[in-house]
This record gives C-alpha cells, structure tokens and sequence, in this order.
C-alpha cells in the first residue's frame, strides 16, 4: 500500500512539474509577442516622427548639392533652418556673393553693388545687392508688388500678416519683397533631387518662427502697417526695430541668425523677405537683420546688404542621419 502511495505522489510530482514547464513556455510566448509588437509600435513610431524635424536640427549643416561658396565642399553651404508638418527649409549659412552661378539677379530685378563705379568703395563690396542702378539713381523693379506673388507662396513661405491686409501693395518695399519671392528668379538653388523652390532672403515671419522654435525670448510680428511690419517681444508689436542683445536670453551668438557680429567685406547684414514698418511712414524699407544684433529697417536702394536664400525640401525629403563631421545626410521616402 505504502508502494502504491509513493508512485502516485511520484506520478503527481511529475505531472505538476509538466503543467508548469507547458504554462511558462506558453507564458514567455506571450511576453515575447508582447515585446515584438512592442518594438514594431516603437519602430512605427520613429518613423513617424522623422517625418517632422525638430528644432535641435536647426543650425546643423546640411549635405545639398549646391555649392554657394564654390569651394567643392557641399557640406559647409547650407543649414536647417525651419521645419513646418509638411517641409524643411535651408538658409544659406552665410551670406551669397553676388556673382555666384546660382543666381539670377536679373530675373530679380536686382543690381550687383560691386557693379557700379560712383563710389569706390563698391567694388569691394562682393556680398551686396540692391535695387537700384546706383550710378543713375533709378529703380529697377521688374514687378508689380505683391499682386505678382501668389498666395501659395505666402503661406509657404509665411507673409501671412502683411499680405492678409495688403494683398496688392505697389509700394517700393512690397515690390523688393515680391522680388525676393519671386521662386521662378531663385530656380537656381533648386537641386532636381531633394528641393521644390527657393527664395532670394527669409521673411520676417519665417525668421521669427524658427527662432521661437529654437526656445528663445519669443518674438512677435504679427502686426503691421500700409508700410510693413513691426517687431517686438509682445503681441502685438508697435515697435519699427528690435535690439536683440538688450534681450535675456537672446540667442545673438546663434550664427543660424547672426552668421556675423561685424560688418563682412563691406556687408552690413542681410535683407528679409518683408517690407518693414517705418517711423516716418516710409515706404522704402524692407526687414534686414544686422551683425549688431539689430531687426530693424533697410533701404532698397541701399548698397550695404545682401541676401540669404532659403530652399524648401520637397513633402518626401527628410533626415537620414548626421554623419561623423556632425552634417545631416538628407533622404528621399
């Protein structure tokens, strides 16, 4: 009797032991597909997200195959500037000479400074563009204002505030701007791989949207005369020019904004794609950015700035990856 007891607690053991083995394989299946879709929901997840870029990307080189400098190197031309849900935007690191290959000044509208000879200083001046012939002292817009941009391109490019009140503004500001705009004459900077458009120079509203991404004191530009905008810190703005470095915070040593802190071989900083408010209702002034840290006004007829072109990325283009000297390698999905 004790025999029969043994081998039936025996046989007890044995078969507790395989209903554990069986329950825990089955158990660890289970964890295992857990995890599977766990990495497969993260892994959808990245990819969602690489879609959009984020403002740590902006300021970082960018490998595109337009060679501004025209040193061979097409590593050291281009950074990311701004990032909306549909598209990246480049800004040229540094200001443009005015006789690269890539530009069409002509088709702008626009005249070379180191062009004319009434003043012996523009020779030097390599960087500096302007709307006027300098030596005759005649205008040489090639449009109409603002009635020659299209409304696509003011909100891609974000012109919303001026152009929501004046749509057709003919005055000498809206017209610079209207050229700058114009993606037809910066078809130059279009790459027939990863770009859409180009413009000649940002507008103050893109400027302002990448800077408050990037976390600085926000700025404000969403009011504006019959003249153009005005720049502040509040909503609201009434203020014609901004001092950054009065500002905590400021992000002046941010060369993505501020490539310089002095003038550069007679350029005094870069013209944007805006027409500015003046203080004596002017209407010759478009938004420039200066090496001081000032947003403030410039002169269309001016002979001391330059540009600053900005390229839309097509909707399919994203991030690859930086490469080892820090560059993002760009990609087509």
């Amino acid at each position: 009797m004790k025999k029969i007891l043994i081998i039936i607690v025996i046989i007890l053991i044995i078969t507790v032991s395989i209903i554990a083995v069986v329950v825990g394989k089955n158990n660890n299946k289970t964890n295992i597909n857990e995890t599977d879709s766990a990495e497969s929901k993260t892994s959808e997840s990245q990819k969602e997200q690489s879609q959009k870029i984020s403002s740590e990307y902006y300021g970082k080189f960018v490998n595109y195959s337009i060679d501004l400098n025209g040193d061979r190197d097409n590593t050291n031309d281009w950074k990311i500037f701004y990032s909306d849900e549909n598209n990246i935007f480049l800004i040229s690191a540094d200001y443009v000479k005015s006789d690269s290959e890539y530009l069409r000044l002509d088709d702008a509208g626009m005249n070379r400074v180191c062009d004319f000879k009434s003043n012996f200083l523009y020779e030097s001046y390599i960087y500096n563009v302007t709307w006027q012939n300098l030596d005759e002292k005649i205008d040489t817009f090639n449009n109409n204002g603002l009635a020659d941009v299209s409304k696509s391109i003011v909100d891609k490019y974000l012109l919303k505030t001026y152009y929501e009140k004046y749509p057709t503004s003919t005055n000498n500001n809206a017209k610079a701007t209207a050229s700058l705009l114009n993606t037809s004459a910066w078809s130059g900077l279009v790459d027939d791989i990863y770009a859409e458009s180009a413009i000649g120079s940002p507008t103050l509203e893109m400027w302002v949207a990448s800077w408050n991404d990037k976390g600085y004191t926000p700025l404000y530009c969403n009011n504006c005369s019959s003249e153009g905008y005005f720049i502040g810190t509040t909503s609201m703005p009434e203020s014609t020019r901004l001092d950054i470095t009065e500002i905590e915070d400021s992000g002046y040593d941010d060369t993505l904004y501020f490539p310089y802190k002095d003038s550069y071989e007679g350029c005094s900083g870069y013209f944007l794609a805006s027409p500015s408010a003046n203080q004596y209702n002017l209407s010759s002034d478009l938004k420039g950015i200066s090496p001081s840290g000032i947003i403030g006004n410039c002169e269309y007829d001016s002979s001391h700035y330059g540009i600053r072109p900005v390229v839309e990325l097509k909707s399919n283009v994203t991030i690859q990856y930086e490469n080892d000297l820090g560059v993002i390698e760009l990609i087509c999905n």
